[in-house]
């Protein structure tokens, strides 16, 4: 029999996550954010031979891809 060897083909990265709380005394907030993301694949190469970037946006400053907030009185 041939063994089937498993190897990755994508790799999909989140960076620049974060979290702000805060915390009064009759209520709380919190937002979770993301500012980078990327994705690669292992598959196919750049003429470079680095892998071929499907995705890679990333935000400048203090702004985020996607932020969500929970509020809590």
């Amino acid at each position: 029999s041939i063994e089937q060897k498993e190897s990755p083909f994508l790799v999909f990265q989140l960076d620049h996550l974060g979290i702000n709380t805060e915390v009064r005394k009759y209520d709380m907030s919190a937002t979770t954010y993301i500012r980078k993301v990327s994705m690669k694949s292992l598959e196919f190469k750049e003429p470079s031979g680095e892998p071929l970037c499907l995705i890679s946006s990333s935000v400048y400053s203090d702004s985020s891809l996607l932020s969500v907030e929970y509020c809590k009185a």
